[in-house]
């Protein structure tokens, strides 16, 4: 886990029963030493590269072509991209991403893992194993406006949480929002992150119930600069195509 804070956000009273995970905080974490001979963004570009080569001919040219449901959006960053991209795989396939993506993924170069790494991991391994296949998650424009005007001023303003008061964001758009604040230099480990829900008060893997949940199938997802934590992602997260 990369030194990053981290929280779930259910709103709307019709998910009331997933209010039980709360508001979690990931406490932050010192970084790790860094090889400095390759900068730690290229060395973790070169680790994601590394993962599509090993694994990415395990979907087939039609099923990639169909996680890749942002390929074409023009206001979306190649990072911002590849979240759906590499969610849609699992999506499509979640016991192959168990046995592939999930098993090898060690983490962010130049960050520790957080509390509980090994152990979610394993547990997210053993979850998609037996998970059947979900919706894919396409963008929308809506949930983007949300989650870039939270993840823009949020990251200025230095916050870590949901309470957009004093950002001019209106409230969020969608009925989920995950939250988090670290190092994020590429989709898979994003994706990771979220699914994997390491950190101390973290018990409740609320971002693996939403990212693995079949209620939502459109999704905004912003990351933004953050003033202390290098970048602010925000995902808003809708049954509806608002």
């Amino acid at each position: 886990m990369m030194r990053s804070f981290s929280y779930l956000f259910i709103s709307r009273m019709r998910f009331l029963p997933l209010l039980v995970f709360g508001t979690m905080l990931l406490t932050g974490c010192n970084p790790v030493d860094k090889d400095e001979t390759v900068p730690p963004a290229q060395q973790n570009r070169n680790f994601q590269s590394e993962m599509d080569k090993m694994h990415g001919q395990l979907w087939t040219a039609d099923e990639r072509q169909r996680a890749n449901t942002g390929a074409t959006v023009s206001y979306l960053s190649q990072v911002e991209k590849e979240v759906f991209y590499y969610i849609n795989l699992l999506r499509i396939n979640p016991a192959r991403f168990a046995s592939s993506y999930a098993k090898d993924y060690t983490g962010v170069v130049g960050w520790t893992n957080g509390y509980g790494f090994d152990e979610r991991k394993a547990s997210l391994i053993q979850e998609l194993t037996a998970l059947p296949p979900l919706p894919i998650l396409k963008p929308n424009e809506t949930l983007f406006g949300s989650a870039d005007c939270f993840a823009t001023s949020g990251g200025q303003m230095g916050l870590t949480g949901h309470d957009r008061t004093g950002t001019g964001c209106e409230a969020n758009a969608g009925l989920a929002e995950c939250t988090s604040c670290g190092g994020y230099v590429t989709g898979l480990s994003v994706v990771m992150d979220f699914l994997i829900d390491a950190g101390e008060s973290n018990s409740g893997l609320g971002h693996r119930r939403i990212l693995l949940s079949s209620d939502y199938e459109w999704m905004g997802v912003a990351i933004r600069k953050h003033k202390n934590y290098d970048q602010m992602v925000v995902l808003n997260l809708d049954s509806r195509n608002l």
